[in-house]
């Protein structure tokens, strides 16, 4: 069987619900903007399940540290009403990594949500 990533998209009722991709990569930073990319919403978008990072939202830089990745975005990443959602989705989704246990998120080079761990949040709601 074909290797995959698991990561968080929303449905219909506005969940995030855990499904599986195809794995596309083996290096690591190329994996984290593959999992980005499918998060970011698109016009494409399946109605069922679609990503919820604001269109327009770039990876300014990826700082990878041992288990700690920093992600760098753009301004686009606040364009969203559901900041909590997003950052839960994000970090799940991130977090599914095996090589990865803690990660930062910066907005253009200022500090926004800062070492989050998984047992610092709470468990998301469906799998298919």
């Amino acid at each position: 069987s074909l290797p995959t990533e698991w990561i968080y998209l929303v449905n219909e009722d506005n969940y995030l619900v855990k499904k599986e991709i195809p794995k596309k990569e083996k290096d690591l930073e190329k994996r984290i903007k593959y999992i980005i990319n499918y998060l970011t919403i698109s016009k494409e978008d399946n109605k069922s399940l679609h990503g919820y990072l604001p269109i327009g939202t770039k990876i300014l830089s990826i700082n990878i540290n041992k288990e700690e990745i920093i992600i760098d975005f753009n301004k686009k990443i606040l364009d969203t009403n559901h900041e909590k959602q997003l950052i839960s989705g994000l970090t799940y989704s991130l977090l599914e990594l095996e090589e990865i246990k803690k990660v930062t998120y910066l907005v253009e080079g200022k500090e926004w949500y800062k070492d989050i761990t998984k047992d610092m949040m709470s468990p998301p709601c469906y799998c298919i």
